[in-house]
């Protein structure tokens, strides 16, 4: 997995194995606001394997920093 240089993102663990929908693999992303000034930032992450026929895969991310605390999250694991 990578971040793509996007230095307020993180996912930890960066690296995991799976051999298929039955072997899942949670991996969480975290982010800073630190030294960022008020606006929309966004990255991607992006997810490949070598032995996949649909690789690379990427995950856009967004994050916007306001005056104001307000935090919104979704999740698309069932």
């Amino acid at each position: 997995m990578d971040r793509n240089n996007v230095a307020w993102l993180d996912i930890t663990p960066t690296s995991d194995t799976s051999d298929g929908p039955s072997n899942w693999r949670q991996h969480t992303v975290h982010f800073s606001t630190a030294g960022l000034g008020t606006g929309l930032y966004s990255g991607t992450i992006t997810i490949s394997d070598p032995d996949a026929t649909n690789t690379p895969q990427t995950i856009a991310v967004n994050l916007e920093v306001t005056s104001e605390l307000r935090f919104t999250a979704y999740n698309d694991i069932g």
